[in-house]
């Protein structure tokens, strides 16, 4: 046999077994991505605790794939969205994105009820027109997402605060009237600032809801994650598991 014929076979097999070997060691590395978020009291803390970090850690689990958690400020959240700085965010909402902006998203894993406080001697607040009647100002939370049947009330009158803990203290000293918050993270605000005896909400009336989920750019190489994700939650909700992991949440 011709010795640089020889040669030329010896070289190919070696890229031939090399190439392989590789792509089954890359096959086998579990794929990561960063998801970004923001703190969420009672839902998803500063410390990374949290009925959605465990949620997120077993659609991690399931889906096979390392979706780490990146906490960052509320409006630089959706600010970067977006601009299309990041590809993938969560908790997400239908409100969350502007107008005909275009995205992917997974399947809902939670339902966000926000409800009105009020101090206990006024009249409990369940409905857009008993908040109308109100009057007053209405707490609202800075970079947090509301609906714009809500916004664009120009009934109404909003005042900003940068969290909930504000915003409950506001309450407690006149400076607003009311407050629109999520009942898990207005749960924790009041206990937080210890004014649970001075305020209430109407537990079984939110004021509206809105579906959660994970929102990705609409890039065709996330749709795979996506549905990767979608099918995880989905299993969550067969198996019991989802419920099981958000029952810890239950006022």
């Amino acid at each position: 046999m011709n010795v640089k014929y020889f040669l030329f076979l010896i070289l190919i097999n070696v890229i031939f077994y090399t190439g392989n070997s590789y792509a089954e060691e890359s096959n086998s590395i579990t794929p990561i991505y960063s998801v970004y978020t923001n703190a969420i009291p009672g839902l998803l803390n500063e410390d990374m605790t949290g009925a959605f970090v465990e949620l997120n850690n077993e659609i991690s689990k399931r889906a096979k794939i390392n979706l780490v958690l990146n906490i960052i400020p509320p409006k630089r959240l959706r600010s970067s969205f977006h601009k299309k700085e990041v590809d993938i965010v969560f908790p997400m909402l239908t409100s969350s994105f502007d107008k005909g902006f275009i995205y992917y998203r997974s399947s809902a894993f939670y339902v966000k009820k926000d409800f009105v406080y009020t101090l206990k001697r006024k009249t409990l607040v369940s409905t857009m027109k008993q908040l109308e009647m109100a009057k007053g100002t209405i707490g609202l939370t800075r970079g947090y997402s509301y609906p714009e049947k809500l916004l664009s009330n120009s009934k109404l009158s909003f005042d900003y605060s940068p969290g909930d803990n504000q915003n409950m203290l506001k309450l407690t000293k006149n400076r607003i009237t009311s407050l629109i918050v999520e009942e898990v993270s207005g749960i924790h605000a009041a206990k937080k600032t210890k004014v649970q005896g001075l305020v209430q909400y109407d537990p079984k009336t939110p004021l509206f809801t809105q579906d959660v989920f994970y929102a990705f750019q609409a890039k065709p190489s996330l749709i795979k994650v996506k549905n990767a994700i979608s099918k995880a939650i989905n299993e969550m909700k067969a198996d019991g598991t989802l419920k099981k992991i958000l029952r810890k949440l239950q006022p």
